[in-house]
């Protein structure tokens, strides 16, 4: 099904038969200042205002909520030299209130959160990983190899949406190579070389973009090409929302197909708005939250200014009526995450941290 969504981004199509609500009145609010966020941490790159993104926030189970975050001393624009100190807060999601806290100086600014299936909690900073408990307690730990020339290398972390499969992928230059890991050990168990980019999984399957296809695989198969991506494909991202449906969301669509190649559902957005790649999926795969930005500015070249999108509003889908049940304007940097059942929505902005529960969907607890 595909619905091109004219006037407002995003709006709900003909089939829809209640309007989405508008999500407001948040169940709790927290300010991350009182646990050492921004007055360290006054600015980001180029002085630009920091605020914790999606990949910053996880739910661990639906019961409880994992922020992290860096700060350090100074007021400095650029910061990658500067030694980091990376907060890490496990709250309780049905009122805000702090379970555990851990604090540890590291080298470089944090780059994942990711939750497990077995409830622990993964950390990534940098090429070192680390395994805590739900209650923080570390647990295990990670070291990742440098390149042969001895440089850093970028590693990124992939999950399945069930939390049970963990790969790493390396990301830099050149060849990849692909890792899967133990998550009770975090030992490698297989390693392969010269990969031409994953970018997801599930327990079972492997999802990539390769010259405009998106393409699935298993572990020893070889690629096979299931939808083609006509849209811009470098601002184009796919990832599992349940072992055998992919989401691929960019540039000015966003589509929910199965593994085989059906489309479930696809929407896109009119002209002058854009999706962005960068979707949230609740971990049974019933909810998808989609970033729209709105082309602003004017063109005047000789005064080097130019138009560019700026996020506007988030859009929440359920994917089995393929209906917007939700949504919410967007501030400049904005991080989000979905409960695993798709019931509760957390919104992090400017070091506010807010949580709404999202109409219709039925609590696992």
């Amino acid at each position: 099904m595909l619905a091109i969504l004219a006037g407002l981004p995003l709006r709900r199509s003909a089939r829809a038969e209640s309007k989405p609500q508008e999500i407001k009145s948040p169940l709790w609010r927290l300010d991350l200042r009182q646990f050492g966020y921004a007055a360290p941490y006054q600015r980001a790159v180029d002085g630009e205002p920091f605020s914790p993104h999606t990949s910053w926030l996880t739910f661990v189970g639906d019961r409880r909520l994992v922020v992290l975050f860096p700060s350090y001393e100074g007021n400095r624009k650029r910061f990658a030299a500067v030694p980091f100190r990376l907060h890490i807060l496990l709250l309780d999601a049905s009122n805000g209130q702090t379970i555990a806290t851990r604090l540890w100086q590291a080298k470089v600014a944090p780059v994942e959160v990711r939750a497990t299936g077995a409830g622990d909690i993964l950390v990534q900073s940098g090429t070192h990983i680390g395994l805590f408990s739900s209650s923080l307690q570390e647990v295990g730990s990670l070291d990742l190899p440098a390149t042969s020339d001895g440089m850093a290398q970028d590693w990124s972390m992939l999950l399945s949406p069930s939390g049970h499969s963990f790969f790493l992928e390396s990301t830099s230059l050149g060849p990849r190579t692909l890792k899967l890991i133990d998550l009770a050990t975090l030992s490698e168990i297989r390693f392969w070389d010269n990969t031409s980019g994953v970018g997801a999984v599930s327990d079972h399957l492997l999802a990539g973009l390769r010259k405009g296809e998106l393409c699935i695989r298993s572990v020893d198969s070889p690629w096979r090409e299931i939808h083609a991506i006509t849209a811009c494909l470098p601002g184009v991202r796919a990832r599992f929302l349940t072992d055998d449906t992919v989401l691929v969301a960019g540039c000015k669509s966003f589509t929910v197909l199965r593994a085989d190649g059906e489309v479930l559902f696809e929407k896109v957005v009119p002209k002058d708005y854009c999706v962005y790649p960068e979707a949230v999926a609740s971990a049974d795969g019933t909810r998808v939250a989609i970033k729209v930005g709105r082309l602003k500015g004017v063109n005047i070249p000789a005064l080097d200014l130019g138009r560019s999108y700026v996020p506007q509003q988030l859009a929440v889908y359920d994917t089995k009526t393929q209906e917007e049940v939700g949504r919410m304007r967007l501030g400049y940097r904005t991080g989000l995450a979905l409960s695993p059942d798709g019931s509760m929505l957390v919104h992090a902005d400017e070091g506010i941290l807010q949580l709404f529960r999202l109409l219709g969907a039925k609590p696992t607890h």
